[in-house]
């Protein structure tokens, strides 16, 4: 218990009986707004947190989806119009112009597909077909080696996804790289051998363009970072897709946070972490498949300090409350005081009046 009389032994009792009354009155009050502050920034903390596992979750099936799309493009691609060209002999010229021709009309109701290549077995280019452009080609050229290894190491009706650069959409390919994830699909012959690749290589900006999916007041930064902690894509620093490939980049994921952070960012887990700048980073991993070939994550940061903008507002509004009920209590009080030491003081003025042996009015 406060003991005003020794807190303030130089005080009238009308002002410690005042303070006493101000004291029982708005301490239960003060220890009710400091809990319902409390509580409403943890509720605010939990709902942001809540709402960019949300938007992950969004940004990641709406990612999914649009590959999903490019993939049962090139898979009608390969087993319908390209797939009998690879067969035995060599495909006459209108084959060639027809399917070319195929291709490109369902290149058009795709718009994340940049171009379609078919390869032989040698890894030589048999066709190479682009939704703008020329309705059919044949360079007959090396250069499908690689595309020719990587599927022959795939069993019949499986794909492989993985991020690759591409030549620019110039007639000589010196135009600035594209960045892309090759689509690739195993042919093979009725015996089961293999026979070449058919590869859609689409558009990485469209199909991962909805990263920064984010509701309204949680865009903050939004990183996509391979299981090494490297950037595939980073909203402020790596928008523009320049280089796709995580391995020519230097900055890493470990860079921008401390080392249990980064770390939790890269676990293939999902969850929300607070970093020692007060920054809440909401992270998942970012599931396309098992045809992707890397192990991608991503994440996005919110500063504490925006998404407790409401907090601060319920708190500014709570002391506002606060001074106002104080101002009326400490009135109350006072006015409470008075009436209550006023008999108290009339019988103190009549005892010294008697001491003095003057006329004392009847009480």
């Amino acid at each position: 218990m406060i003991n005003v009389n020794k807190l303030f032994p130089r005080l009238s009792i009308r002002v410690k009986l005042a303070i006493a009354f101000a004291i029982v009155a708005l301490g239960p009050l003060a220890v009710i707004s400091v809990i319902g502050t409390r509580e409403t920034v943890f509720q605010i903390q939990s709902k942001a947190s809540d709402t960019l596992e949300h938007d992950l979750e969004m940004a990641e099936a709406q990612t999914a989806q649009s590959l999903a799309a490019a993939e049962n493009h090139v898979e009608l691609v390969a087993q319908v119009v390209l797939g009998p060209l690879v067969g035995s002999g060599r495909a006459s010229n209108r084959a060639l112009v027809e399917a070319a021709w195929v291709v490109q009309s369902l290149l058009a109701t795709e718009k994340s597909l940049y171009q379609v290549k078919l390869i032989d077995a040698s890894g030589r280019y048999r066709m190479i077909v682009r939704a703008s452009g020329p309705a059919y080609s044949e360079p007959d050229a090396e250069g499908g080696e690689y595309y020719a290894w990587r599927g022959s190491t795939l069993r019949p009706h499986t794909q492989l996804l993985f991020a690759v650069e591409v030549a620019g959409p110039t007639a000589n390919g010196t135009g600035s790289p594209i960045p892309a994830v090759a689509i690739v699909l195993p042919l093979h012959g009725p015996n089961g051998e293999f026979a070449g690749v058919v590869v859609g290589e689409a558009y990485a900006a469209a199909l991962f363009s909805h990263l920064d999916h984010a509701s309204a007041g949680f865009s903050g930064v939004t990183g996509l970072v391979d299981g090494e902690g490297r950037f595939l894509y980073h909203s402020v620093r790596k928008h523009d897709w320049a280089t796709l490939l995580a391995a020519r980049d230097r900055e890493s994921v470990r860079t921008d946070f401390p080392s249990d952070v980064a770390a939790s960012i890269v676990s293939g887990r999902a969850g929300s972490v607070v970093t020692p700048e007060r920054n809440l980073v909401s992270f998942r991993p970012l599931a396309l498949g098992a045809a992707f070939g890397e192990k991608l994550s991503l994440y996005r940061v919110v500063p504490l300090a925006e998404l407790s903008a409401a907090a601060r507002t319920f708190l500014l509004s709570v002391l506002l409350a606060a001074v106002l009920v104080t101002l009326l209590v400490v009135g109350m009080a006072i006015v409470a005081a008075d009436q209550f030491t006023k008999p108290i003081l009339r019988i103190r003025d009549a005892a010294w009046q008697l001491a003095r042996s003057d006329p004392v009015r009847p009480l």
